[in-house]
């Protein structure tokens, strides 16, 4: 895979990030081994972690809401995904 080609039904406007070719391949053995759905689940429950950490400790309410609607959306996502069986 490479990570400096574009991507074909990749939004244009959304700037791509560049990550290391391991990262990259640890993701793709992740979803490999428990789906797009799977590692979709982790990385919602890693925003609704950071979501409580940022309410308890540092009581920013706006921002530990976004991190909440984040997690929202990877959990909708994460269904979609697991319906169509990714």
């Amino acid at each position: 895979m490479n990570i400096d080609n574009h991507i074909p039904g990749a939004r244009q406007d959304v700037p791509s990030v560049k990550m290391p070719g391991e990262v990259l391949e640890t993701l793709e053995k992740l979803v490999d081994a428990h789906g797009l759905h799977g590692v979709l689940g982790v990385l919602c429950d890693v925003c609704f972690d950071k979501a409580n950490h940022i309410a308890s400790n540092w009581q920013d309410t706006a921002l530990a809401n976004v991190w909440d609607s984040w997690a929202k959306t990877l959990d909708h996502t994460a269904a979609r995904a697991e319906r169509d069986g990714v």
